[in-house]
């Protein structure tokens, strides 16, 4: 029985070969369980493409707006028209997106899930520290996810063909 001492560097080290196998084999364990897990897994690949929006280059003193929607609001408006059932059937067929034994209504559903729309920087993504964010952005990003990398970027370019 060890009396009542105070442990060293050396009694550490001993506790800790007497405790090797106890340490090594789950930590070996985990590592070979996740490593096998994640062939489990299909990737899964993103295609983002930056849409620009230009600003009104005549001054507000010739021409008045006519356009009174916060950029927020007409992102909203867009979003619903470029993910609505008719402009995507177009496109599923124009890009041949229909694999054999899946319906367009599944091709569709899977895109409107798969896409988002966010707004861009409008001060880039290089800014430092905070900053007092202008919410008139200069345009937005059309993210898309899948599983075939050739079928994101082909959606995810669609937009801009189309317009």
């Amino acid at each position: 029985m060890i009396a009542n001492r105070e442990l060293d560097l050396d009694d550490y080290l001993a506790m800790f070969r007497r405790r090797l196998k106890l340490i090594l084999v789950p930590t070996l364990a985990a590592l070979a369980a996740g490593f096998l897990i994640s062939f489990g897994f299909s990737p899964k690949y993103t295609s983002r493409s930056l849409v620009l929006v230009e600003r009104q280059t005549v001054p507000a003193g010739y021409v008045r707006p006519i356009v009174t929607a916060t950029v927020r609001d007409r992102m909203i408006t867009l979003q619903q028209q470029v993910l609505s059932r008719n402009q995507l059937q177009a496109m599923v067929t124009r890009v041949g997106l229909q694999r054999k034994g899946e319906s367009v209504d599944d091709v569709i559903t899977e895109i409107q899930r798969n896409v988002s729309i966010a707004e861009a920087d409008p001060l880039g993504s290089s800014s430092a520290g905070p900053t007092s964010r202008s919410w008139d952005a200069p345009g937005f990003y059309i993210s898309f996810t899948a599983d075939n990398p050739r079928e994101a970027q082909q959606i995810c370019a669609e937009p801009g063909r189309s317009r």
